[in-house]
């Protein structure tokens, strides 16, 4: 079945029907105190630890997640072994993607994380002081130098250096949920740690978009040698939808971990450069790796035995984007959640729109609620069939994803309420969260790459809280739908 629009959506006015705006509650600003914590958010974190919702599983619908007691279970398993979450790093040469390169896994880091959230939920200098001892260890270990010779070469690309990025990130918000107790000799210790990390993975993911654009420090985006070739996957995000080309992979899901975590790393150690690094990084992603309409080019992953696998891919990338927005903003700079353009290059991404993060995110949502319909197939015969329709279930791979969750930190900003019921899963035609969410290895409900220790425990406050600068008036969120595509 191919809708009239000819990309797979349906009337724009069917969904507006279904859209509402939460308004603004008559709440105020409070003490930021860390990268995503403030004291009022803290007061309902330390609530939900006693009385929920998200203490334990099924507490507010079915199969919805016991964020509270997984966090306090793995923060004991910690303690019992602290130097579990020690990584060897680079133990000798210099690090490099081919053959069999040195790599964290994707669970290490989870146990850290939380034991620090527990430290700072319920102020126990037990969970504080194992926490640092493990983060002076492994900021003082040669194999994860990264100013150092076993990390010498910055055009090393982005394969499986996204595990490292994952691995940092929750080290670094164990490191923010401690930060305010430890002395300030520690603190210069870790800062400058990740300050080190920060400036080698975000000059690796520009020495690698520099392939698309030689000139792009300079502001010029005339000068490419890319053309219209595509040798990657099924070169097409849907049936009859956009073309994807060799020129989109400079904004995938794997670069956007390593500038995700240097753009966290340099907001806790105030470093303009990479801050700067990550903003133009995101301002890329929506200008050349989105289609008009709002479709992330990672959606093209899907493949014939897993018709919705780019769904997934595509959550990955907007959800490291939508934590990076959501940073800045907490930090005084809401630019990327206000952000928009209708910018494009050549052929290879048509101009049109406007595309915003959060019209992103909707589309995204929208595929869980079947207001998109789209299929990942390229055989006619397969469009219309429902094990090929692009949706969070995919019954031919045998997978349930929650990615929609990556993005609940978002909505603390843009207040949307359709947003808000697709990753409750309370929507209309929205399937409930499955026994046994799939994940790409890390434990589902903790977010993109498994960085939070409960983001529905965390985040999913809307009405409740405004962390965000209050001499700034709330601005006008994005339009939720971009012009109707082509």
């Amino acid at each position: 079945m191919k809708s009239t629009d000819g990309k797979g959506i349906r009337s724009p006015l069917r969904f507006l029907a279904a859209v509402a705006l939460l308004a603004l509650p008559a709440v105020g600003w409070s003490e930021r105190l860390g990268l995503h914590v403030t004291t009022q958010e803290l007061e309902i974190w330390r609530d939900r630890a006693e009385n929920g919702p998200y203490k334990t599983a099924g507490d507010v619908s079915t199969n919805s997640p016991g964020d509270w007691d997984r966090i306090t279970r793995k923060a004991e398993e910690f303690l019992a072994d602290p130097d579990r979450e020690r990584w060897g790093g680079q133990t000798s040469g210099c690090w490099s993607p081919d053959g069999s390169p040195a790599r964290p896994g994707r669970a290490r880091g989870e146990w850290i994380r939380d034991a620090a959230f527990v430290s700072l939920v319920e102020d126990d200098s037990r969970y504080r002081d194992a926490v640092l001892k493990v983060l002076l260890a492994q900021a003082g270990d040669p194999g994860t130098d990264f100013s150092g010779p076993r990390w010498c070469n910055t055009a090393i690309g982005d394969a499986h250096s996204h595990e490292i990025a994952a691995y940092l990130t929750k080290l670094l918000y164990a490191y923010d949920y401690i930060r305010r107790g430890i002395s300030a000799d520690d603190r210069a210790t870790l800062d400058a740690w990740f300050d080190d990390a920060a400036n080698f993975w975000s000059a690796v993911v520009d020495t690698t978009v520099e392939k698309a654009f030689p000139n792009r420090e300079e502001g010029d985006y005339t000068t490419s040698p890319h053309t219209q070739t595509c040798t990657i996957g099924t070169c097409v995000t849907h049936y009859d939808g956009w073309k994807f080309y060799n020129f989109h992979e400079y904004w995938n899901n794997r670069n956007a971990a390593q500038m995700n975590f240097a753009a966290a790393a340099a907001i806790v150690t105030d470093n303009p450069v990479v801050q700067a690094r990550a903003k133009r990084y995101f301002k890329e992603w929506l200008r050349f790796a989105v289609f008009p309409d709002g479709t992330d080019t990672d959606f093209r992953r899907w493949t014939t035995d897993v018709p919705s696998l780019g769904w997934a891919y595509s959550g990955i990338m907007t959800g490291s984007m939508a934590v990076m927005a959501d940073h800045f903003a907490r930090a005084g700079d809401p630019e990327l959640y206000e952000y928009s353009t209708s910018e494009g290059f050549r052929d290879l991404t048509p101009a049109g729109g406007p595309k915003s993060l959060k019209n992103v995110i909707a589309l995204h949502y929208r595929h869980v609620n079947g207001e998109v319909e789209r299929y990942g197939t390229k055989d006619a015969s397969n469009a219309g069939k429902p094990a090929y329709r692009i949706n969070s279930v995919d019954p031919m791979g045998g997978y349930e994803w929650i990615n929609d969750t990556f993005t609940v930190q978002a909505n603390v900003y843009l207040r949307d309420e359709f947003l808000r019921s697709i990753y409750t899963r309370t929507a209309a035609n929205a399937p409930p969260y499955p026994a046994e969410p799939s994940t790409s290895g890390s434990e589902p409900f903790t977010g993109v790459w498994g960085t939070f220790p409960g983001v529905m425990l965390m985040f999913d406050t809307q009405g409740a809280v405004w962390p965000y600068d209050e001499r700034r008036s709330r601005p006008r969120p994005p339009a939720l739908l971009p012009p109707t595509p082509k």
